[in-house]
């Protein structure tokens, strides 16, 4: 990305991605600023170390099993027993469970027997 300021909606095009990703996805953590009349402005340069940077903090070389899910809520990967089974618009399996840790609702793609 080039060291210059970008709106959401510029980001967006530059990366491929709707700008409801942008606003939903990025801005909650990326460093951004605003300016007097409430526009958001993205430094470039800052915004691709911070995508390094948050891609790093994630690779910790932690696989999840076929039989667990990483449970969104409390942030943990947690053993996964399908409650539901329901077939997605595409044709997949879709599994829907509670995670034994915070009850919250797990959802993982199933393989298809």
């Amino acid at each position: 990305m080039l060291p210059m300021e970008y709106k959401p909606s510029e980001l967006a095009d530059e990366l491929g991605v709707s700008k409801e990703t942008v606003y939903r996805s990025f801005l909650p953590d990326c460093p951004h600023r605003k300016d007097k009349e409430g526009s958001i402005w993205i430094n470039g340069k800052d915004f691709s170390g911070w995508v390094i940077t948050a891609l790093m903090a994630r690779k910790d070389g932690t696989q999840i099993d076929n039989d667990h899910v990483y449970c969104v809520h409390c942030k943990t990967i947690v053993p996964f027993t399908a409650n539901i089974k329901r077939m997605s618009k595409r044709g997949g399996l879709i599994g829907y469970g509670a995670c034994p840790v915070c009850a919250g609702k797990v959802v993982r793609y199933l393989k298809n027997a």
